[in-house]
């Protein structure tokens, strides 16, 4: 049986695609979050066995007890959610913010993709998907430098190892923006009345292209 592990999934996407999966599956879940509160109410939703686990996926320095944690429960793919940063001028925030944003959206990923390359601990993990973005991995993003630093880095860094390595199915699911709460109210597609994914919207594509085994290893989804 797998065991699927949701990191970041107490809001907004990782909220939804743990929803759509409950609707269907009976393998065991493990939800991971820092915020217990969030956490306990999205356990308390589903009826899929599930595990919370409490985890702050900024502690790049100190991500053993969540690999540990991952390889007890013997998971066999994880979908990474978390992400972000501080929003505003560059230079006007703080660098433990910048810090932050770069850890959490970049470097904790990249660790635990390499624990699961080769002989690492999580080496019977078969998929690990990433959240992109159709903008800002891409381009400039206004006031979200570190950011839009981290998702350019987050797809390179999988972009390359698609090529470079087959044993791990290593994908990326890139939306557009999305109407949750991470998103500011001040934030330029808010102004400008861009179109916002729902996350209840991809959600339901995220699931059935994380099913199909032939799918893209970068999935834009349009609207």
């Amino acid at each position: 049986m797998e065991t699927i592990a949701f990191l970041g999934c107490s809001k907004g996407l990782g909220r939804a695609v743990v929803q759509e999966y409950s609707k269907v599956s009976q393998s065991p879940f493990l939800l991971i979050s820092r915020t217990e509160k969030l956490l306990t109410a999205l356990k308390d939703e589903i009826t899929t066995p599930t595990e919370p686990f409490v985890f702050d996926l900024s502690r790049t320095e100190n991500l053993e007890p969540l690999i540990d944690k991952l390889h007890e429960n013997q998971v066999t793919r994880i979908f990474y959610f978390a992400g972000g940063g501080p929003f505003g001028l560059f230079a006007e925030k703080q660098w433990k913010d910048h810090q932050w944003g770069l850890n959490v959206t970049f470097l904790s990923p990249a660790k635990l993709i390499h624990s699961c390359l080769n002989q690492g601990t999580l080496n019977h993990v078969k998929q690990f998907i990433c959240i992109g973005s159709q903008l800002a991995d891409s381009q400039a993003d206004p006031f979200s430098a570190s950011y839009a630093s981290a998702k350019h880095g987050l797809r390179g860094l999988i972009s390359t190892l698609a090529v470079e390595q087959t044993a791990l199915d290593l994908r990326l699911f890139r939306p557009g923006y999305m109407d949750t709460i991470m998103l500011p109210k001040n934030a330029k597609p808010r102004i400008e009345g861009d179109t916002l994914v729902q996350p209840e919207q991809a959600a339901e594509v995220f699931k059935i292209w994380a099913e199909d085994p032939s799918g893209v290893k970068i999935f834009d989804l349009k609207v």
